[in-house]
């Protein structure tokens, strides 16, 4: 479920909180150019947020330690606050640019969507439901077809969006009426694992012992 929502967060609309940081970085530059580099973050950030025009582009308050509030200028996922220069809000917005890596760059491409990663999305809450009631999971899956579509880019993306809070919405009441443990044994699954690799290389190396390309297998 965690998984699942954060693939929903951080990459469904990955692309266009690109775009938006893309577009503070260069609102900031022109800003930087015709005010001064040191002029206070807090003296534009009305036009800045105007300008630029996008739900990832925010005034917001935050709590200080001191128990005031200041105003902060939301870049995508970082905060800027107003007692800043500009300059340092232009190095805030160019981090956050390059904290992006290919696929947010085609998610942008793609109109803002990393379908690929909707579609992980909807095959773990799928894959979740099914553990949750039933303690097994089915390969290939059942909704494969659909699941491909996603991945295409072949869905409404609002629709995709549904999908995964309808499926959170599942996952949670399926979790809570599992008869699974809360915590899985780690020690006896790391014993399947080494069992089960190590008697495959076992049998790979008995079958092939004069072969020399079994060697590297041997050792590994």
């Amino acid at each position: 479920m965690g998984y699942c929502r954060q693939q929903a967060l951080n990459y469904g609309d990955k692309g266009n909180r690109l775009e938006a940081a893309q577009k503070v970085q260069t609102v900031l530059g022109r800003l930087m150019n015709e005010h001064g580099a040191q002029s206070l973050l807090g003296d534009f950030i009305g036009s800045i947020i105007d300008e630029v025009e996008s739900p990832h582009v925010i005034e917001v308050d935050r709590l200080l330690t001191n128990g005031k509030t200041m105003a902060h200028l939301k870049i995508s996922n970082k905060l800027a606050p107003v007692t800043i220069t500009l300059k340092d809000a232009k190095a805030i917005s160019d981090n956050v640019v390059k904290s992006y890596g290919k696929r947010a760059r085609i998610a942008q491409e793609g109109k803002g969507n990393d379908w690929k990663a909707l579609s992980y999305a909807l095959r773990i809450g799928y894959e979740a439901v099914e553990l949750f009631e039933t303690g097994h999971i089915t390969l290939p899956r059942p909704e494969a077809e659909h699941l491909v579509a996603v991945k295409s880019g072949l869905v409404d993306a609002d629709r995709v969006g549904e999908e995964i809070e309808e499926l959170l919405h599942l996952v949670e009441a399926a979790a809570e009426n599992s008869s699974l443990p809360e915590n899985s044994d780690t020690e006896y699954l790391n014993d399947v694992v080494m069992r089960v690799y190590g008697g495959a290389v076992f049998e790979h190396y008995a079958s092939h012992k004069n072969d020399e390309t079994a060697a590297p297998i041997a050792k590994i």
